[in-house]
């Protein structure tokens, strides 16, 4: 195996092991998507109630990291993660992705139960 594939192949694991956290949810942007916001870089928005304080967003790009707290600077980069939002993949699929792309990589770690795809 080489470094590179190594590389990807614990990167998975690393996301899978990430979704087992119940405040974790990853979906997939299939390939077809194209150029989107995500492209950029991270980005992150912390809501809070309206009472204690105002919504503020961080994004990392390669000119460097950045924290808003303008409103009209925080509701675009809103507008970005629901744009994401509407092309990514459900949950589900996107877990069903992981393992069909990444088999065999299910191992639960510290008592942490194996991802699966929720069943209705």
């Amino acid at each position: 195996m080489t470094a590179n594939a190594r590389r990807v192949r614990d990167s998975a694991d690393g996301v899978k092991f990430a979704t087992r956290r119940p405040n974790v949810t990853v979906r997939v942007l299939p390939l077809e998507v194209g150029t989107h916001a995500g492209l950029d870089g991270p980005f992150i928005v912390l809501g809070f109630p309206e009472d204690v304080a105002p919504d503020v967003a961080y994004a990392a790009t390669r000119l460097g990291d950045a924290f808003a707290e303008s409103a009209e600077i925080v509701g675009r980069i809103k507008v970005d993660f629901e744009s994401l939002e509407s092309v990514a993949s459900s949950p589900d699929a996107s877990a069903e992705l992981f393992a069909k792309e990444y088999p065999g990589r299910h191992e639960s770690r510290a008592g942490v139960p194996p991802l699966s795809v929720a069943q209705e």
